[in-house]
């Protein structure tokens, strides 16, 4: 467990194989929260796959108190144009009463820690104005010359 950094009384961590149940909670939270539970076909078996076997995704918590309270999942991409790496946030979801407190601050300044010199690309559903204003905050650029295209095998 690498703590990452304490900031009023929250610690940031990356995750370890015990957070997988509560991180998958989180996961479930989020879809709950943005109407979309019925596409969650994801297992605690897959997330722990993900993260901790074949290590292609990374997850930051933010712990209060022994409880998970904020998380970032996240993954390496790059881009062909720019000729550099970053990552790609998957996920950043904070408990509702625990909003207000910096806790999504502080996860999406580790991400821009993490990228480095890279660059962080993520997605906002388009009713979320109020994660659209927050990441527009943080100094974000919407771009929207792009459609996204999916094929789920």
């Amino acid at each position: 467990m690498t703590m990452l950094e304490e900031r009023n009384g929250i610690t940031y961590r990356n995750a370890n194989e015990n957070d997988v149940p509560m991180i998958f909670q989180k996961i479930k939270d989020l879809a709950e929260y943005v109407g979309k539970t019925e596409e969650v076909i994801s297992t605690e078996e897959d997330i722990y796959n993900i993260l901790f076997v074949k290590k292609i995704g990374y997850a930051v918590v933010a712990e209060s108190e022994a409880d998970i309270v904020g998380l970032l999942i996240y993954y390496d991409i790059f881009s062909t144009f720019k000729g550099k790496a970053g990552i790609y946030i998957e996920d950043l979801i904070v408990d509702r009463d625990h909003r207000h407190m910096g806790i999504g601050k502080t996860l999406l300044e580790l991400a821009f820690k993490i990228a480095g010199n890279g660059y962080v690309e993520w997605m906002c559903l388009r009713h979320n104005v109020s994660a659209q204003e927050f990441y527009k905050k943080m100094g974000s650029e919407y771009i929207d010359e792009w459609i996204l295209f999916r094929k789920n095998l």
